[in-house]
């Protein structure tokens, strides 16, 4: 309780209390909830998501198409057995 009242008594007397003021006044409100940081992760986040389910779906693709011509060549080589 003593030192809050002298500090309070320091702030009374003194002109000059510049760096008791917070910091955060100066920044935009998005900086102080630091909103511009989440933004760049989740645009981020995003960003690698997009990535992953384009090559899945390459891959997929890739693996049905190639499943379907197996099963076409193998439907040709009974066709020239018979």
């Amino acid at each position: 309780m003593e030192e809050s009242l002298w500090w309070v008594d320091y702030v009374l007397r003194s002109n000059d209390t510049s760096h008791l003021r917070p910091l955060g006044r100066h920044q935009y409100w998005f900086q102080r909830r630091a909103l511009d940081v989440w933004f760049f992760t989740f645009v981020i986040l995003v960003g690698i998501k997009v990535i992953v389910v384009s090559l899945l779906k390459q891959f997929v693709y890739y693996f049905i198409n190639l499943s379907q011509k197996l099963r076409i060549y193998a439907s040709l080589q009974r066709v020239k057995l018979e």
